[in-house]
């Protein structure tokens, strides 16, 4: 199985980052870039259909969740789930289609409009 802990940002690469002005977060760039193809390498090992996350999001306003949702497409699923370890039990489960998140992962690189000299992804 392949597990991803902590999918965190990192306070102090947010001004560099930025600075490159992509118009994209360095979350949802490593996101497409990287870890969404170590989904469909596992997918054709074991026959997985869904990526899920646990939000560990208390905020009144659910930035993570609204982040996962928006910029991610992940989405709250009452219909799937999954066993939920105590350490995530106040974690919100999210989830995805993998046929879904190939076709957002086309779409993303179709639309990310940067310039082609640009190297950084």
């Amino acid at each position: 199985m392949t597990l991803l802990v902590h999918f965190c940002t990192n306070d102090n690469t947010k001004a560099v980052w930025k600075s490159y002005e992509l118009g994209h977060s360095l979350g949802e760039v490593i996101f497409g870039k990287k870890i969404v193809p170590k989904f469909f390498e596992v997918q054709n090992i074991v026959g997985c259909e869904y990526a899920f996350l646990f939000a560990a999001d208390l905020s009144e306003d659910r930035t993570l969740i609204n982040y996962y949702d928006v910029i991610l497409k992940f989405e709250i699923d009452t219909e799937e789930g999954t066993n939920k370890p105590l350490y995530d039990f106040t974690c919100a489960f999210m989830c995805q289609k993998l046929s879904v998140m190939k076709e957002n992962q086309e779409s993303y690189f179709n639309n990310f409009n940067i310039d082609e000299d640009n190297d950084i992804i």
